[in-house]
């Protein structure tokens, strides 16, 4: 041991000795060793330092609707690690793009609407050589995106920056101090003067959660008897709600139903998850954790499955301790987050 400590200091890394600690004894046959604050400080201290100096960041002025789109655009990303299958919905959802004005992406709350909105999105934006130019908002991830004035403002801004033969038609000045009305009737003439030979696709997840004094529940945004060519609106909305029902009143609307997670989906998001953790469930025939998840009442909702991972990343002694939690998680998700 002294042989190595030598090799170590004499290696020309930074070292940190006679650090404090106390010893803690052993517990389920692990050595316990507690009070090393400061050493986890260095640790850290250090890390950041290193990955500072590898990873020297380019900064970049923005203002508030470009840092607004970036933040979607990380939110969008975040989804694609998570989401599983549901591939039929996906090719629905493209094959309906140019071909009608409205497709609507309807389920119960946490079937992963969201989820499969950011796919779509996802699925767009990698196509290569994609004549689809994509704006997406996703209502909640920030203050701003609550507000329905400060949601239609960002898109049509982005809209006229990607359409500079009528930037001079519509002022980027005028649409920042513009009314809701005013906006409504801004996209309706956007739309029918745009001459590009692109499809426009305008992903909106979450209207209900916009603040509805403008009555964007209502999807007045939406021309009425919209059916322009090349221009397609995909929209998520709760099943039974006031959102769901307004979209179905519209013309020329796909409605595209989240079916519950088959069995093997449910494993697979399972799996995906706490995969990133280095953790794994046992699923032998005779012996499966896996089914104490996916056996749950409420575990064909994704958001529910999520959670139940969460929460297993927190536990201590998880090979010890995993079966035991699994019995115990109840079979509703508001029963499951009243635990925890």
């Amino acid at each position: 041991m002294n042989n190595l400590k030598q090799r170590i200091r004499a290696s020309g890394f930074e070292t940190f000795d006679e650090y404090p600690c106390s010893w803690q004894g052993v517990s389920n046959d692990r050595p316990l060793v507690t009070d090393l604050e400061q050493f986890a400080q260095r640790v850290i201290d250090n890390l950041w330092t290193s990955l500072q100096e590898e990873y020297k960041p380019e900064y970049v002025l923005l203002d508030d609707n470009d840092l607004e789109d970036t933040q979607h655009q990380q939110y969008r990303l975040s989804f694609m690690e998570h989401f599983v299958s549901r591939n039929k919905m996906l090719q629905d959802t493209i094959k309906g793009i140019s071909k009608v004005s409205v497709i609507l992406i309807t389920g119960q709350q946490g079937s992963g609407k969201t989820a499969a909105i950011a796919a779509i999105a996802n699925s767009i934006m990698s196509r290569v050589n994609s004549n689809i130019k994509l704006y997406e908002h996703y209502a909640g991830i920030t203050r701003a995106s609550l507000n329905s004035l400060s949601m239609l403002r960002r898109l049509l801004c982005q809209m006229i920056n990607d359409h500079s033969e009528l930037a001079s038609q519509f002022p980027i000045d005028q649409i920042r101090t513009s009314s809701y009305t005013d906006l409504c009737k801004i996209l309706y003439d956007f739309l029918r003067m745009r001459k590009s030979l692109s499809n426009i696709v305008i992903c909106i997840d979450g209207v209900e959660l916009l603040d509805n004094e403008t009555l964007v529940h209502t999807l007045n945004f939406i021309p009425k008897d919209f059916n322009f060519e090349k221009t397609t609106f995909i929209i998520s909305a709760t099943e039974g709600s006031n959102v769901e029902a307004a979209c179905k009143n519209l013309s020329n609307t796909l409605a595209i139903d989240i079916t519950n997670l088959e069995i093997l989906e449910r494993s697979e998001i399972v799996r995906k998850h706490l995969d990133r953790f280095g953790k794994k469930l046992d699923e032998h025939a005779f012996s499966s954790q896996m089914k104490f998840i996916t056996g749950k009442r409420d575990s064909f909702k994704p958001s529910y499955l999520t959670l139940i991972c969460e929460e297993l990343l927190l536990m201590t002694d998880y090979e010890k301790k995993i079966t035991e939690k699994l019995k115990a998680i109840p079979q509703r998700q508001h029963l499951f987050l009243l635990e925890i």
